[in-house]
């Protein structure tokens, strides 16, 4: 249930989205209202509250009136929203969005490394699971991987300071993910503390890590890997509170 103070988005039975601070909000008191909204943060208009689940009192930012409206979308892990994702290809603005839900005292930054802390937990208990599958003969093994080595594309920012990534991941069999990297603006960094792991189907691993800069600042990465492509579709909030995506790939044979 998003808490007093977050910011929403609001969506109507007739199709209309609106966004909107939350006053206060109200337990669950009868049956569900959940419906599959793939990925999109979503609350729904209640007329009446007859089959009321979780309510929550907003103000709407377009006029300032409140209405009352109730939680429509299930929750689930981050790691399984972040794979499902890479289906969808919503990642451009992911932290971006994420931003418009902070209250007044919580940077997009700080949301981003709570977001990090949360979803890194989750692919950490993952991995003992990666541990035994590696262990398994080549032919029988379940999970894919990640491919190590260099990977190059490109950034989308916040600030229009788009550049040229090139970076070098290594995915460890136990989950962990350690690397360096350079953009083309902001210069070198070390990739530190990064997690991958899987989701239900053990196809699509989602991955995150935190990039520490020369230039004395970090961004908070989360995304997913595409086995079938090998590309790499992320988005990231640096301390700067700079937010964007970006999409890499193996670095093109002959270079």
């Amino acid at each position: 249930m998003p808490n007093v103070g977050e910011r929403v988005d609001v969506h109507s039975l007739t199709g209309q989205t609106r966004t909107a601070t939350v006053i206060s909000n109200q337990p669950a008191l009868q049956r569900g209202l959940y419906e599959n909204t793939k990925g999109l943060d979503k609350l729904r208009v209640t007329p009446g509250l007859e089959d009321a689940d979780c309510t929550v009192r907003v103000r709407y930012d377009d006029d300032g009136t409140d209405a009352t409206v109730s939680a429509a979308e299930k929750a689930q892990p981050l790691w399984a929203k972040y794979s499902d994702l890479i289906e969808l290809g919503i990642f451009a603005g992911l932290y971006g969005s994420m931003a418009l839900w902070d209250g007044s005292t919580t940077s997009s930054h700080d949301r981003a490394q709570q977001e990090y802390h949360e979803l890194f937990a989750e692919l950490a208990a993952t991995s003992d699971e990666l541990d035994e599958d590696a262990r398994r003969p080549p032919g029988e093994r379940e999970i894919q991987v990640p491919a190590s080595g260099e990977y190059w594309g490109a950034s989308e920012e916040s600030d229009e300071g788009d550049q040229a990534v090139r970076t070098t991941l290594i995915f460890g069999t136990n989950g962990k993910i350690s690397g360096r990297g350079i953009d083309g603006v902001d210069g070198a960094y070390r990739i530190t503390s990064g997690r991958w792991g899987v989701n239900l189907s053990k196809k699509k691993p989602t991955v995150t890590w935190i990039e520490r800069y020369d230039a004395g600042f970090t961004v908070v990465v989360a995304g997913a890997y595409d086995p079938r492509t090998g590309k790499i579709k992320a988005s990231f909030t640096s301390s700067r509170n700079v937010k964007g995506n970006f999409e890499i790939a193996p670095k093109p044979g002959g270079f």
